[in-house]
């Protein structure tokens, strides 16, 4: 039997491209995404052993269904937390490496590797939909060249994310750069306020929801 992996937002881009390479390596995959065609297009051409699987993940209701549908499935080998949006994107990365971090502390003992990897730029759908007005102030006199970085064939930016996923006797905790190797740079600005503060935030969204 094939050990199963699950890629979120896998329906396009990125994730799209990690599905299909999960697939060639081996796995049975499954994609989530919120469009019943899309979804069904990108099963299709990951191959015979893929699903899909419809989820809003900006649903905590509909995140607690899914989880709880894919464990009933059985095993899982590889979750590749892909799902994202533009709207203040380089907070929201931060954040989510001091979860990365944090859970990844929390769960050293107990078999389960947790990593973080940058793509780098690439020609995805969310960057064809940028906008000036998405960049800080500082930064949108420099429009020209941000849109000239996401050219990128999306093909050649999963080399981090697969790299992470498969490759053998990694440290768990790290956070791998588009080149594979540890980006300790992405995690320099991460100081222990900002971590507790992302922690507070994250408690407080799941209070609520």
């Amino acid at each position: 039997m094939k050990d199963r992996a699950v890629v979120t937002a896998g329906t396009g881009g990125i994730g799209l491209e990690v599905a299909r390479e999960l697939a060639r390596r081996g796995y049975a995959v499954t994609v989530v995404g919120r469009d019943e065609r899309r979804g069904a297009e990108a099963a299709e051409s990951i191959g015979a052993d893929a699903l899909f699987v419809r989820a809003d993940l900006s649903s905590l209701e509909e995140v607690r269904t899914l989880g709880a549908r894919l464990a009933a499935q059985g095993p899982l080998r590889l979750l590749v937390n892909n799902v994202g949006g533009m709207a203040v994107s380089g907070r929201a990365k931060l954040a989510h490496l001091a979860a990365v971090l944090e859970l990844a502390e929390r769960l050293r003992d107990t078999g389960i590797s947790v990593f973080a990897a940058d793509p780098g730029a690439a020609a995805t759908p969310n960057a064809a939909e940028m906008e000036p007005e998405i960049l800080p102030p500082p930064l949108r006199p420099h429009w020209d060249a941000v849109r000239q970085g996401v050219q990128r064939p999306v093909r050649e930016a999963i080399g981090s994310i697969v790299h992470a996923a498969t490759a053998p006797g990694l440290e768990t905790g790290t956070v791998f750069g588009p080149d594979l190797a540890p980006a300790d740079a992405l995690t320099a600005p991460l100081t222990p306020e900002l971590a507790a503060a992302a922690r507070r935030l994250t408690e407080s969204v799941l209070r609520e929801g």
